[in-house]
């Protein structure tokens, strides 16, 4: 399921926070206000069962042939590192190994080092062994 997949389910828990934007439309607003839900509302909502609710921010690999798009939406990111729930940066991988999404991937990881946070990481679904390669190569040539 893509984040924009995932925007339109929590279309609805949105009725009991401020109205804004309609977020079932991919924007970088939507995603906002969905990095929003994650860190405000579904703890809040989870703590009424005594659930401790955590979550790992990003943007799909799928989004990243946007790369305009998944920058606008990326930017967000710093803006809710630091809330109490966040574990760090993830699901992250790469879905058909493009130019973007290796590049955008390694945004993200830039963002997980400058934030001193842990990344999360699934490895491709391999038809061939390239994707992982890239994926290894792009983790090992990474400054730590």
């Amino acid at each position: 399921m893509t984040t924009r997949q995932s925007l339109k389910l929590a279309a609805k828990p949105f009725a009991n926070l401020p109205s804004g934007p309609d977020t079932t439309v991919p924007s970088p607003q939507g995603f906002f206000d969905y990095y929003r839900q994650l860190t405000e509302y579904e703890p809040a909502r989870a703590a009424k069962f005594g659930i401790k609710h955590f979550c790992w921010l990003c943007i799909n690999p799928k989004e990243a042939e946007d790369p305009v798009f998944a920058r606008e939406v990326m930017a967000l990111i710093p803006d809710f590192i630091d809330k109490p729930n966040v574990l760090g940066i993830g699901e992250i991988g790469l879905n058909k190994n493009t130019k973007n999404e290796l590049m955008i991937f390694e945004e993200h990881l830039e963002i997980a080092k400058k934030f001193n946070r842990p990344f999360s990481f699934i490895p491709p679904i391999l038809r061939t062994n390239l994707k992982a390669r890239a994926l290894l190569s792009t983790l090992s040539t990474t400054p730590t």
